[in-house]
């Protein structure tokens, strides 16, 4: 969806099985950790439980809630995507595109991603170059209009229902979405579904921005499975929450939305990003971003109460942070982000910033002066390294 179909920051390096091999990597659209709002000295909190060292005890996995899931139509999926790919003949990536665009519809990744929603092969339709350069400047409906234009002449097939056009903007082109936001400047690829003059094109825009080859394919994987997965607005899976929970702040996001943070994979020389699992999300065992990492001990927090309160200006909500891990782990960090996520930032004070399996700490939550009613204010709170474990926090303004 546009909007929500933003490639944010990623970090980190995964290992993952023989297929799926190890990548570290970044992202400057990389939103900011607001972690210097923390009021309290760093220490474990007060309720105990399992650590790092279990002294020869059994551990026991504390107790938490699941991840969310994401809903959708099944009906409303490409369930068999067939790719066009789209370059400009100056696209000095070219090559590798379309051979990412020819590995990913048999791609283990896909298995792993898609199973969940239906989606779990695909094919190369098409491999077309555009007989001019990229423009320096362009929008949205302009691109489209030129593709249409060779559907006429022939180049390029026409649309289908289970079509999808994979267009790349090079590095020297300012891409407006026609609503005025950037690719690279807003998010670094989007996809939507427009009506040409050929028919109804379920089509997404990846950016070459600054990033590499990698940061490529990886946003490519991010389009390519949220495209089949929610091909329209309204029908395809996407977070769908009451505006009483906590997570509200992320609703509407896609299943690769949810993973941006997440660490990305590799599988055959190509990059791709992880993706939302429903299954994994309900279990709450392990990272709910799949490819999962077999070696991975998952670690995160929640918090308590897990709905949204309402707090006139000057007032504070207080929440229970508790830790939990799927073995034994080192104490970990917490760290957070009060100003992306929501529409205003409030003011943040921790009781104590080391966690691990079933200890506890506070978080309060301030609406600052000045706050509009009716907004939404997070606190994103990361557990250890990175930004992949993370539990979002939330008050309403009244």
């Amino acid at each position: 969806m546009r909007g929500t179909a933003f490639s944010l920051g990623r970090s980190g390096v995964l290992v993952l099985g023989v297929a799926l091999t190890t990548i570290g990597c970044g992202d400057e659209s990389t939103a900011g950790v607001g972690g210097t709002g923390a009021g309290g000295a760093g220490g474990s909190g007060a309720s105990g439980g399992s650590g790092g060292s279990t002294g020869g005890a059994e551990f026991v996995m504390a107790p938490h809630p699941a991840f969310p899931v994401i809903d959708g139509d099944p009906a409303a999926i490409i369930a068999k995507p067939k790719l066009v790919t789209i370059t400009f003949s100056d696209d000095a990536n070219t090559e590798q595109l379309q051979a990412v665009g020819d590995a990913i519809g048999t791609s283990d990744w896909l298995k792993a991603v898609g199973t969940d929603y239906g989606v779990t092969e695909g094919t190369h339709l098409a491999k077309v170059v555009l007989p001019e350069p990229a423009p320096l400047q362009a929008t949205d409906p302009e691109v489209l209009d030129l593709v249409d234009q060779y559907i006429q002449s022939g180049l390029v097939p026409a649309p289908a229902a289970d079509i999808m056009y994979m267009i790349y903007v090079p590095a020297q082109t300012d891409l407006d979405d026609g609503w005025g936001y950037h690719v690279c400047t807003d998010y670094l690829g989007y996809h939507y579904q427009a009506q040409v003059s050929s028919g109804l094109m379920t089509y997404a825009f990846v950016g070459d921005c600054g990033g590499g080859l990698e940061e490529i394919t990886a946003t490519f994987a991010h389009e390519y499975i949220e495209t089949a997965t929610d091909p329209d607005v309204e029908n395809g899976y996407y977070l769908r929450l009451k505006p009483s929970d906590t997570w509200y702040v992320l609703d509407g996001l896609e299943n690769a939305d949810l993973c941006d943070y997440a660490d990305y994979v590799t599988e055959g020389g190509f990059t791709y990003q992880r993706v939302w699992s429903n299954k994994a999300a309900a279990e709450a065992v392990t990272s709910p971003c799949a490819p999962i990492d077999p070696n991975e001990t998952f670690f995160n927090v929640y918090s308590d109460p897990a709905t949204i309160p309402s707090l006139a200006v000057g007032e504070s909500a207080t929440f229970t942070l508790t830790g939990w891990s799927a073995g034994p782990v080192d104490d970990w960090k917490l760290d957070y982000d009060g100003a992306y996520f929501g529409e205003f930032e409030p003011e943040v004070e921790f009781s104590g910033l080391t966690m691990n399996n079933g200890q506890s700490v506070t978080i309060k939550l301030t609406v600052p002066a000045g706050t509009p009613k009716g907004r939404l204010g997070t606190a994103m709170v990361y557990s250890g390294p990175g930004y992949g474990r993370f539990w979002p926090v939330t008050v309403r303004s009244k």
